[in-house]
């Protein structure tokens, strides 16, 4: 890609939480400011966070 027409914002095996403000502040720029049209969402084989997210782990929730 030429410089200036990806705009990337990772996170631990695609999940969002509704009040994860980083998340929610990146889609916003993207879409409102960079008139973004398509957005991709890429993951691997084997993912970990996928998997423990898959199992029902018993980690704590995400605490703001």
């Amino acid at each position: 890609m030429p410089l200036g027409h990806l705009f990337v914002h990772r996170n631990i095996a695609n999940q969002v939480h509704p009040e994860d403000e980083s998340f929610s502040a990146s889609l916003y720029y993207a879409l409102k400011h960079l008139k973004v049209k398509k957005i991709v969402i890429q993951g691997h084989t084997g993912c970990g966070g996928l998997t423990a997210a898959w199992q029902n782990n018993d980690e704590p929730q995400w605490q703001k």
